[in-house]
C-alpha cells in the first residue's frame, strides 16, 4: 500500500506546497525509475519526482515512508501511525553556477498527539523504541544547518539504518539514550558509521508536546562525527499512553572542508518488548 500522506515542513525545510496521494497527484508524481529503499516488515514507501524546467532547471526527489496499516475490508481506517521522509533537489547541469544540492529531512506523527512534558511526568518507568531511519549524506563544503542543507558538491547519497532509542518517564522525563548503528547505502554495509544521542531532559515549555533535544557523538569513514538530535513519544489518542516515537538527527565533521561528511535523516520507532 502506498500511503496518502501530506507534505509535512517546518521552517528550515521547503514545502513545495502540496499533497502527496497514493496516486501521486500534484506537482509531484511517482518516480517509476527510483525504488524506496526497504525499511523492513510494517513500512510502506514510495519515491516521488517533480522537475523545474529552463537553463538552471533542478530535478525535486523525495521518499517517504509510513508505517500505516491497510484498511481491513468492513474495518476501520489506522489512524495512529508516522509519516517521515528525505528530500532532494539536484542541478539537471550541474557546470551552471550557484546549482548546488540541496537537501533535507521531514517528519510528522498522524493522529497520535505529542506527549508534553506533563503528560511524560505523570507516566513512571521508561520504554526502548526501535525501528528504521533513513536520510542522506554528503561529501563537500556546504552551507546551512539542522534539518536542510546547501552542499557544494556532487557525491550524496542516501542510506538506510537503525534507530534505537530509551525514553524516561516520570520526574526526569526526557531521553535516556539512542544509537543510529548498522547505516547501508544499497543493501551494503557503510562501515563503521554510527551515532549516540546523549542523555537529555524533555522541553522545559509542560503544555507543548514534548520535542526533546540533544546532542550527537559518532564516527563516519574513521572520523568523529558531532551534531544534534530532536526526539518525540507519541501517545495513542485512544489510551492515551505512549507508542510510538520519532525523531530526527544531523551530524558532520568539525572541519567545513571539500572532504566533509555531513549526515542527515530521520527515523521512527514502536516500543520493544
Amino acid at each position: 500500500m502506498t500511503p496518502t500522506v501530506s507534505w509535512a515542513s517546518t521552517a528550515a525545510e521547503p514545502t513545495f506546497g502540496l499533497t502527496i496521494s497514493a496516486t501521486g497527484t500534484g506537482s509531484f508524481s511517482v518516480d517509476e525509475d527510483s525504488v524506496a529503499p526497504d525499511l523492513g516488515t510494517g513500512w510502506n514507501g514510495v519515491a516521488l519526482r517533480k522537475t523545474t524546467p529552463g537553463g538552471g532547471g533542478r530535478t525535486h526527489w523525495a521518499v517517504l515512508y509510513s508505517n500505516r496499516e491497510k484498511q481491513p475490508e468492513g474495518g476501520s481506517a489506522d489512524n495512529f501511525y508516522l509519516t517521515f521522509g528525505a528530500w532532494l533537489t539536484m542541478p539537471d547541469d550541474p557546470a551552471v553556477a550557484a546549482n548546488q544540492y540541496n537537501m533535507g529531512i521531514f517528519a510528522n506523527g498522524y493522529a497520535p498527539v505529542g506527549l508534553t512534558k506533563i503528560q511524560m511526568q505523570a507516566l513512571s518507568g521508561s520504554a526502548t523504541y526501535r525501528g528504521p531511519a533513513t536520510g542522506l549524506y554528503s561529501i563537500g563544503a556546504h552551507s546551512g544547518s539542522g534539518a536542510s542543507r546547501v552542499v557544494e558538491s556532487a557525491e550524496v547519497g542516501s542510506f538506510t539504518a537503525t534507530a534505537q532509542i530509551r525514553m524516561n518517564y516520570g520526574a526526569g522525563s526526557g531521553v535516556g539514550s539512542g544509537t543510529i548503528t548498522d547505516f547501508r547505502e544499497n543493501g551494503e554495509p557503510l562501515g563503521d558509521w554510527r551515532l549516540n544521542f546523549a542523555g537529555s531532559a524533555s522541553s522545559p515549555d509542560s503544555g507543548r508536546s514534548s520535542m526533546i533535544g540533544g546532542n550527537i557523538t559518532g564516527q563516519a569513514d574513521h572520523r568523529s562525527l558531532l551534531g544534534s538530535y530532536r526526539a518525540q513519544p507519541y501517545r495513542n489518542s485512544t489510551t492515551g499512553l505512549p507508542g510510538l516515537a520519532m525523531g530526527t538527527f544531523s551530524a558532520n565533521t568539525s572541519n567545513n572542508r571539500d572532504d566533509s561528511i555531513h549526515i542527515f535523516g530521520v527515523f521512527g520507532a514502536e516500543p520493544q518488548p
